[in-house]
């Protein structure tokens, strides 16, 4: 939702979940041209779930395995 509102052609979509003890961590890039949809804008209208949205560029990650 985030490419769509954010009108991009790029992004990666990011899906963190846990059973148990481990956590899974599963990512996609989506790179695709960003095309008007009315029922999405028909369903934001009624409230946008998902808050403004907001750029942040990074140079990399770092996790820490505790």
């Amino acid at each position: 939702m985030a490419k769509y509102l954010g009108n991009t052609t790029k992004g990666v979509g990011v899906l963190l979940s846990k059973d148990g003890e481990p956590f899974h961590l599963d990512w996609c890039r989506i790179g695709y041209a960003r095309e008007q949809e009315a029922d999405i804008d028909a369903h934001l209208e009624k409230g946008n779930l998902f808050g403004a949205v907001k750029k942040k560029e990074a140079d990399g990650h770092y996790f820490v395995n505790e």
